[in-house]
């Protein structure tokens, strides 16, 4: 988690002070060092709600995040799943 606010921290300083820096954040395993129990899966979804907020709030982010485990409430912004029959980008989003 410390990870994922560190790099928001990045992108939103570099928007605020207009300093270059790609917008583009690759996150793998968001929630992979989270437990899932207790208090846990509120982080994880607070995470997520948090991220969104920011990327409708800044245009020009672009957000790719690899995890197993997405909140209900988050699927909505899930452009793409993957599975053990379906490792590969559709070549319709490719183009």
């Amino acid at each position: 988690m410390i990870n994922v606010a560190h790099a928001l921290a990045h992108q939103l300083t570099a928007h605020h002070f207009e300093l270059p820096l790609p917008s583009l954040l690759l996150i793998d395993g968001l929630s992979g060092n989270l437990g899932y129990e207790g208090l846990d899966l509120e982080r994880i979804e607070a995470i997520y709600e948090y991220m969104i907020d920011i990327i409708n709030s800044h245009n020009d982010l672009q957000v790719i995040v690899a995890d197993n485990t997405v909140p209900s409430n988050i699927k909505n912004f899930v452009n793409i799943e993957f599975d053990e029959a379906n490792r590969l980008i559709p070549q319709q989003l490719l183009k």
